[in-house]
Order: C-alpha cells, then sequence, then structure tokens
C-alpha cells in the first residue's frame, strides 16, 4: 500500500493563492511533487498486479504556528539559514493573514490510496 496526501490546489481562494505562492517561491515544488509519479511507475512498482485507488478528503485546521510548521516539514520550503527562508515565511505570513477566520486556516487534502498485491 502507498499513502499520500495531496493537498487541494483549487476550490477557494487560500488554496489558489498558495499553490500560486508555492509555485513561484519554491522552485523545487514542482520538481519534487509526488504527481509526477505516473500510473505507469505505480504499477511497475506493485509488479503490474491491479491497483485498487480508494481517496478520502480530510483537513487541517491550523493556527499560524501549525500552519508555519506545516509549510517547513515541506522538503520544498527554505528552512532556516537557507537563502529566501525570511521572504518565504513573510509570503506564507501575508496569505495566513488574508485568508484565516479566527485566527485559524483550514488546509483540506485527499489522501489518495494505491492498493494491490505484493509479489
Amino acid at each position: 500500500m502507498l499513502i499520500w496526501n495531496t493537498r487541494r490546489s483549487r476550490g477557494d481562494q487560500f488554496h489558489v493563492e498558495l499553490e500560486r505562492y508555492l509555485r513561484r517561491a519554491t522552485p523545487e515544488y514542482l520538481r519534487v511533487h509526488h504527481k509526477h509519479v505516473r500510473a505507469t511507475a505505480l504499477k511497475e512498482f506493485f509488479s503490474n498486479e491491479a491497483l485498487i485507488t480508494p481517496t478520502v478528503s480530510i483537513h487541517q485546521e491550523l493556527d499560524w504556528r501549525g500552519f508555519r510548521g506545516r509549510m517547513l516539514s515541506a522538503s520544498y520550503v527554505p528552512k532556516p539559514r537557507m537563502p529566501h527562508y525570511r521572504e518565504t515565511m513573510r509570503g506564507f505570513e501575508e496569505i495566513f493573514r488574508r485568508h484565516q477566520v479566527n485566527g485559524k486556516i483550514i488546509i483540506e487534502y485527499v489522501t489518495e490510496m494505491y492498493i494491490s498485491r505484493f509479489l
């Protein structure tokens, strides 16, 4: 079984703006995104067995500290002492402030599961 949580990139202004910002401010984002994995590679990984691919919608409700931590946990986001760290964090903070309600934002995901027999 392989499981991915895919953050929604559409649906409301927050998700659209966050996706646009990640594409612009974090050059690694598009290179490491798991959506680049093709169905043929998944079938090969699972020894060409039939794949079952259920999905489940989930979300995270985060305050600024949680949102900042969530963004920093991504490999493509600059870490402290790296170039562009401060400006990237300022951008995240501006997005958070524009879209927060009562000090929180909601990030929506689709959990994608790839299930097959492993030979």
